[in-house]
């Protein structure tokens, strides 16, 4: 069964936000395409797309650290009124995707190119076959535009528009020096393992307060809380000491000029001002280098734009639809 967009964009009121996401979830149940893909190295990737009629292009969405498929079925729901395809995959060690750790509050990778060659491959498998020579969008958020950037600079041409949110092009980290807290990590994974828990981001918190998360929605927030509390695969809230390793030297690997400039794929950055998750000034460099990138600052913008109020929400929204519909 083929979606059918209505060619509008109806943002979902807080009032009304549980009811109607029950009622997008049942719809999506019966026009979803699931599946398992075996990645380059063996690992399988939990995927999920939607077909809409008389589509334009067809949209990857690749989430962030801790997220999950379900969470983005809002923005689906969006990009899917519009007229494109979606598509959507846990990345490895989030959702139901395969995991090295039997922790599923734990979020390891060995090397951030895992991620890098998990895009490439759900591309090359699962989205080019079944978009039928339609254009190739994506979709990135935090961790995920670090994903996406990399993925860029190697397969730029493959994708025709990028809209980088809120990238972590590198994590705060309580302003503790890089070379500091590289020591510290490598010390502590030296005596315990890399795969072990790293202790500073605490557990997953059933209670967790909604004025210190990175959403501006309230009902927003406590949709994805109750989802996360109702199952196991969604409690990704902390990292090995390899993660954080990988992520807090990522930046190395990101905004390398020669690389950056071989991307193909016109770039649309959102920063996020009231942003605690990930440094602002990186993002600036990196829109910077990025051929022809066009940079949205949303000042009043906690981490999770997608996740914002309904004023930020539909600026966030128009501002994306008008890039993609560009010639």
């Amino acid at each position: 069964m083929k979606f059918k967009p209505q060619y509008k964009l109806d943002l979902i009121k807080e009032s009304e936000y549980n009811e109607k996401m029950q009622e997008i979830t049942e719809l999506f149940d019966k026009c979803s395409n699931k599946g398992f893909l075996e990645s380059f190295d063996g690992t399988k990737l939990n995927y999920e797309y939607f077909l809409c009629e008389n589509a334009t292009a067809s949209v990857i969405i690749v989430h962030g650290f801790t997220e999950f498929i379900k969470k983005f079925y809002e923005m689906a729901y969006y990009f899917l009124n519009m007229g494109y395809n979606v598509f959507l995959y846990d990345q490895r060690g989030h959702g139901y995707s395969d995991r090295k750790v039997e922790n599923t509050e734990l979020t390891h990778v060995d090397d951030f190119e895992d991620y890098v060659c998990d895009l490439e491959c759900f591309v090359d498998r699962v989205v080019s076959p079944a978009s039928e020579g339609k254009p190739i969008y994506m979709f990135a958020h935090s961790m995920g535009g670090s994903v996406a950037t990399l993925y860029l600079t190697r397969c730029g041409d493959k994708i025709a528009k990028t809209v980088l949110s809120a990238p972590m092009v590198e994590p705060c980290a309580h302003n503790i020096p890089r070379f500091v807290l590289n020591h510290y990590i490598k010390s502590c994974a030296k005596k315990e393992s890399w795969d072990s828990d790293f202790p500073h981001f605490g557990k997953f918190d059933p209670n967790a307060s909604f004025e210190k998360s990175s959403d501006s929605s309230y009902n927003r927030f406590k949709s994805n809380l109750d989802m996360r509390i109702n199952d196991l695969n969604y409690r990704n809230s902390t990292s090995t000491y390899s993660w954080m390793y990988q992520s807090i030297n990522i930046c190395d690997r990101i905004l390398v000029r020669k690389k950056l400039k071989q991307i193909k794929s016109k770039v649309l950055m959102f920063s996020a001002g009231r942003d605690t998750v990930v440094k602002i000034r990186p993002q600036l460099k990196l829109a910077r280098r990025i051929p022809g990138c066009v940079l949205e600052r949303v000042p009043e913008a906690k981490h999770s734009i997608y996740t914002g109020e309904p004023e930020t929400l539909l600026n966030f929204y128009n501002k994306t639809f008008a890039f993609l519909a560009e010639n």
